[in-house]
């Protein structure tokens, strides 16, 4: 796909959705987070169910005091329930926005890319519709990585171990496109919603020494249902959700051979050599779902939300052409529970939001050969902020504060090779930004952010380990048992162009190091720096 049809689609996607909208992770991939507060995508239907991706110690996002009003709770926003949406969207807003980002170093893991530079496109909106309201979302975006040094699999550091890799130390470029969107309707005190998406992912490697691509397509559908009881403004609600997909990788032996890498936990992997006229071929089938309950309502002059959720997934990995061989499996249930509370304080102008999230995992990996599990992971993350906005009154100023604390608890059995790893972090951090009006016209903002990542890990000795352990996991667990200390610095710039209109000009710097001497023998070196710029139109209040 030549980078034209790329821009093409782009641009006419955003025409295309712009009017429907009334004129779009924290997350796993750094250099195409266009930034978006988190809490405007919860509701997505594409979000992770029954995964806890591993990411690379990163600091609080900043509070983006010049795109929208302060921070919304509530079913539809905390939980992401469509039913909710009639209720809580009472005016029209959108982004459409484009932006750069360049992110490269030393600092990560045998997977991730080396240099990456990515182009987005991105738009995000919601309104009210009579008795409904509708949101939508669009995100395009390219990435060429410089060196992918290993990875095979699209996603290499989700919870399952049933990774594959190979020796293809190249150039590659990744394509993603993505289109979601949600609508709900009310009656006579009920809700109900539904929310749809679906991502395509299309990688291809350049100037390689062998060739490899994939493809993945991810589809997700949610619903609810609302209940709007007459006291304490009480909202009783139901959700599920189900999303489900699958990925293709390729590998073609040209010009030259190359290896393969079959991960299945920490044992070593028996190394197959692919060469013409034989390619090989992996495909997993994905599925995933969830349902749960939440309640919001108003109590002391305070919001607040509550949702508790059940989770499950399989996925099924094939080598070779689907149905040839029974498949590896990963299976993992869990769930989660998580609130939030805003209050405003001083004749609105003090805004305090505070939210919480607990989710525990659990999954067994079986191979098609034998009986039994042969790895089990039990992982639980908890995540909490509190955020606090301040306008100063009668000035131009405003200031916002935020601290987060979050804690990964990661626990993982080999039990082919009898080795475990158990790696528990704690990362509190915390971020302030200020911003200033000039007239009704201007706006400026500044913001810096920091973290401390800290850990307690048991992981396996390398040296008592294979050669393709040592090459690929040991430094990944070296880096999680590792101190850092990322931090964050942005600035903004808001021009009123319109009536309800702006233009807003970010940028954002962002690095990750190791602190401290560490005694792991992988343990990582070097940094890595991330910078992003975008330009964003504003629609609405």
């Amino acid at each position: 796909m030549s980078h034209v049809r790329v821009l093409s689609l782009a641009l006419a996607a955003l025409l295309i959705s712009a009017p429907s909208l009334g004129a779009q992770l924290p997350s796993a991939e750094r250099a195409t987070d266009s930034g978006t507060p988190a809490w405007m995508t919860a509701w997505s239907p594409l979000q992770p169910i029954a995964d806890h991706p591993r990411q690379l110690p990163r600091a609080p996002a900043l509070p983006d005091l010049l795109v929208a009003p302060g921070p919304r709770i509530g079913t539809f926003w905390t939980v992401g329930n469509p039913a909710a949406l009639p209720f809580q969207v009472t005016r029209s807003w959108s982004e459409l926005q484009t932006g750069l980002a360049w992110d490269d170093g030393g600092y990560g893991r045998p997977m991730d890319g080396g240099d990456v530079d990515a182009l987005q496109f991105a738009g995000l909106g919601w309104k009210p519709l009579g008795r409904g309201a509708a949101v939508g979302r669009l995100l395009v975006d390219q990435e060429t990585l410089g060196r992918l040094p290993f990875a095979g699999a699209i996603e290499p550091h989700a919870t399952s171990p049933l990774v594959f890799a190979d020796s293809s130390v190249v150039r590659m470029r990744r394509l993603r496109a993505r289109l979601e969107g949600a609508f709900g309707w009310r009656f006579a005190g009920w809700g109900v919603g539904l929310a749809a998406g679906v991502e395509v992912r299309d990688h291809e490697t350049q100037e390689a020494r062998f060739q490899r691509d994939g493809r993945m397509s991810t589809h997700g559908v949610a619903v609810g249902l609302l209940r709007e009881l007459p006291f304490a403004g009480l909202r009783l609600a139901a959700h599920a959700r189900l999303s489900g997909g699958d990925e293709t990788m390729n590998v073609v032996p040209w010009p030259e051979s190359g290896l393969i890498y079959q991960l299945e936990g920490y044992g070593e992997p028996a190394r197959r050599r692919v060469e013409l006229p034989w390619s090989y071929m992996r495909r997993a089938e994905r599925g995933a779902w969830l349902w749960g309950l939440s309640a919001e309502g108003t109590l002391l002059g305070a919001d607040w939300s509550v949702v508790w959720e059940h989770v499950n997934r399989d996925d099924e990995h094939f080598t070779g052409r689907f149905g040839e061989q029974p498949p590896d499996r990963w299976s993992a249930s869990g769930w989660a529970v998580g609130g939030a509370l805003q209050r405003s304080f001083s004749a609105g102008h003090l805004l305090l939001t505070g939210q919480a999230r607990y989710s525990h995992l659990e999954g067994d990996a079986f191979r098609s050969d034998l009986e039994g599990a042969i790895f089990r992971g039990a992982e639980s993350l908890f995540w909490g902020t509190a955020d606090l906005r301040y306008t100063v009154p009668g000035t131009p100023w405003s200031v916002a504060a935020v601290f987060t604390l979050q804690r990964d608890s990661r626990w993982r059995r080999d039990y082919l090779v009898r080795v475990r790893s158990m790696i528990e972090s704690w990362t509190p951090g915390g971020g302030l930004e200020v911003a200033r009006s000039y007239g009704n016209s201007t706006a400026v903002s500044f913001g810096f952010a920091f973290a401390s990542y800290s850990a307690t890990a048991l992981i396996p000795n390398p040296e008592s380990m294979g050669p393709v352990y040592r090459l690929l996991i040991a430094p990944e667990l070296s880096l999680y048992a590792t101190q850092s200390r990322p931090a964050v610095a942005s600035f903004g710039l808001r021009q009123r162009l319109g009536e309800g209109t702006r233009l807003l000009l970010r940028a954002r710097w962002e690095t990750a190091a190791p602190r401290g001497e560490s005694t792991e023998s992988f343990a990582p070196r070097g940094h890595r720096t991330l910078w992003n710029v975008s330009l964003a139109l504003l629609l609405g209040q």
